[in-house]
């Protein structure tokens, strides 16, 4: 903290330095530097003691100058104070360390947790199934159109002992944006489980294709707009003049999927019914 000579004025940075005019806060307290602070207290109590009694002195010169050492030991053991290590101004410096150290490890801590939270609740922007569909390109054939069929004609191709069960629930899609084609209507079929869990249709129906190439005559994939919403996509063969295959709508709107074997109401309304 350093101390300021009270008879020259000349500043010092150590306390135990003896000023150039010869005055030294320790050698009018009478203690060796390197002394505690206990110690130090200890000796000025002693010499407090010793120069009051003077002060009383009804001795004029002895008075004065017992007045005159109290006035100097008092400042000497003031300039000792306020550089001994731990001494009151040290104390809050070091106060005012600590409060800035934690107040930085709040802000700290603070922005790690905005910048956590901010990641998790980030938006996911990485594009889905459906970009690709919007980039496929037009160019195949247009497909023919489908042809009706008899009621009660209709199989779902379960004689080839391949188990489509629980398939009627619509395959989730993301809603399809842009125009839409016969071609990408049968695309999107294609990728959707609306026939087995985690497997897609067109994956099924290979098989099925394979196990019954040899007994039915394959049509294969043809799609037919309804409406503006619905497009009705099926995957037929012929067992001599009968249609057998798989049949699906297709919502528009929401890319949603469905497999019309159990659905008897979608199976009236577009002339299908499932033979079991």
């Amino acid at each position: 903290m350093g101390w300021k000579c009270p008879e020259c004025g000349i500043q010092h940075e150590d306390i135990s330095s003896e000023c150039s005019c010869g005055y030294s806060p320790y050698k009018i307290l009478g203690i060796k530097p390197g002394l505690s602070g206990e110690e130090a207290k200890q000796a000025y109590k002693y010499l407090l003691k010793v120069w009051e009694s003077d002060s009383s002195s009804h001795d004029t010169v002895s008075k004065k100058k017992a007045e005159e050492r109290l006035r100097k030991i008092n400042e000497a053991y003031g300039i000792f104070k306020k550089n001994l290590p731990g001494s009151s101004a040290d104390l809050k410096k070091n106060n005012v360390l600590k409060i800035t150290a934690f107040a930085g490890a709040v802000l700290i801590i603070f922005l790690i947790v905005v910048a956590l939270y901010s990641n998790v609740f980030k938006s996911d922007e990485t594009p889905g199934p459906q970009t690709a569909l919007k980039e496929m390109k037009s160019d195949l054939p247009a497909a023919p159109a489908l042809p009706s069929v008899p009621t009660g004609q209709v199989n779902t191709g379960q004689e080839s002992g391949l188990s489509v069960q629980e398939t009627s629930r619509a395959s989730a899609q993301p809603a399809i944006s842009g125009e839409i084609t016969e071609e990408k209507a049968i695309e999107i079929v294609k990728k959707s489980q609306s026939l087995t869990r985690n497997i897609s249709a067109e994956a099924v129906i290979k098989k099925w294709t394979e196990e019954n190439a040899e007994k039915f005559q394959i049509t294969g994939w043809k799609a037919r707009k309804m409406d503006e919403e619905i497009y009705l996509v099926s995957y037929t063969a012929m067992d001599g003049a009968f249609p057998k295959g798989f049949y699906f709508v297709l919502d528009v709107r929401t890319g949603g999927v469905e497999n019309l074997e159990n659905k008897p109401e979608l199976q009236k309304k577009y002339n299908i019914q499932y033979s079991k």
